[in-house]
């Protein structure tokens, strides 16, 4: 009798692994290798499933790029669920969109199976791509993946956002001069969620080598009546020691602060090299109409620590920097009008101390700007050239 009960006991554990699906994907680049350029563009793929059983199973299968270790948000597709027939492989064709915002870079784009949306993962397959630092083409803005739907493919619930934000610009297109100025724009939200409850929204701008340039709009904790579309108008400052670059204004919705997100929405806007500005603008500020129940999330974000020594110089200075974590780096050195002089540094760097050296033995006495832009920040300073 002990024997038997130990049987039994021993199938009950053993037939739910038994019951697991086999699943293999593979998923293979269309006309590799893939590069894509600095504005974005699109690429193509085929993914494959196959279950080789025991039985006929619910799968979802979702994709993320991955770039030096981290996954890159606002990417990928949401995951789609499917049932395949037992032992047949079915394959599709699917596009996906690579965003102007993206770092360049070697990306991983990585093909995942699983039991439970983003979950339970019973197989992967991926490939690579590369992104350029230089431009060529209109620029892409959005991650989309599409192309043709698995069998009885269906999207994932989180298609429909319970939180929906709405970025609008007032009087576009958008033309900041090169001392700075302001835009303003109509910031929509509405809770679409089962129950009233805080949510945090929140803004950040990006220029087209994928450096996020805060501060913009929030992180607020807002709390607006269930269902009820609430806009408020808000004013953003940009300073003039911004470098003159195409801007994308992107704003969020979640119920935490953090990725992924709910929801999102964006518009651009533009620095130019030249024209009439009046005052300089030494601030980036967001201002204007607050939403019901608005106040400040308390963040904490890591310093960027910058000098040039000596300062004043002849002709040559060095600027140093410290990150706090390994990050993108950008360094651009601007004369007072706003003009590019030159780019010291445009690329990944380590942790740690760095230093770039300054040369202006072919410039004219006077001041000098360097913005140092890395760790989603953005840092300025003046250098005096003395001849």
């Amino acid at each position: 009798m002990r024997a038997a009960i130990q049987l039994i006991i021993l199938m009950v554990a053993v037939l739910p692994v038994l019951a697991q699906p086999n699943l293999d994907i593979e998923l293979t680049p269309v006309n590799p290798p893939i590069i894509i350029p600095a504005q974005g563009c699109s690429f193509q793929f085929s993914a494959s499933v196959v279950n080789y059983g025991p039985s006929q199973v619910l799968i979802w299968m979702w994709t993320r790029a991955w770039l030096h270790g981290q996954t890159f948000p606002g990417q990928a597709i949401t995951p789609p669920s499917l049932t395949p027939p037992v032992g047949v492989t079915v394959s599709r064709i699917k596009t996906q969109n690579v965003p102007a915002t993206w770092y360049s870079g070697e990306y991983t784009y990585r093909l995942y199976a699983g039991l439970v949306p983003y979950g339970q993962i019973q197989d992967s397959s991926e490939f690579s791509f590369t992104k350029l630092a230089a431009m060529d083409r209109q620029s892409v803005w959005d991650a989309e993946c599409t192309g043709e739907p698995f069998t009885d493919e269906v999207k994932s619930p989180a298609d429909d956002p319970i939180l929906d934000v709405t970025l609008t610009p007032v009087n576009p297109p958008i033309i900041i001069p090169p001392q700075g100025g302001s835009f303003q724009f109509n910031s929509s939200v509405v809770n679409n969620s089962p129950t009233q409850q805080p949510f945090v929204v929140w803004a950040k701008i990006v220029n087209q080598p994928g450096i996020w340039i805060p501060p913009a709009l929030g992180p607020v904790i807002i709390n607006p009546p269930l269902n009820v579309l609430v806009s408020r108008l808000r004013i953003q400052t940009i300073p003039g020691s911004w470098p003159p670059d195409v801007y994308i204004y992107r704003g969020y919705a979640n119920f935490t602060y953090s990725h992924p997100v709910i929801d999102s929405s964006s518009f651009t806007f533009t620095k130019t090299w030249s024209g009439d500005g009046g005052s300089w603008v030494s601030e980036a500020a967001c201002t204007g109409e607050l939403f019901p129940g608005e106040q400040l999330l308390i963040t904490h974000n890591s310093s960027l620590i910058t000098s040039a020594n000596p300062n004043p110089f002849n002709p040559t200075t060095a600027i140093s920097y410290k990150l706090q974590t390994a990050s993108h780096v950008s360094i651009r050195v601007f004369d007072t009008a706003g003009r590019l002089v030159t780019t010291l540094a445009d690329g990944w760097r380590e942790a740690g101390t760095h230093q770039v050296t300054f040369d202006g033995s072919r410039l004219a006495s006077g001041m000098y700007l360097y913005t140092l832009q890395a760790e989603g920040q953005i840092v300025t300073g003046k250098m005096m050239l003395v001849k």
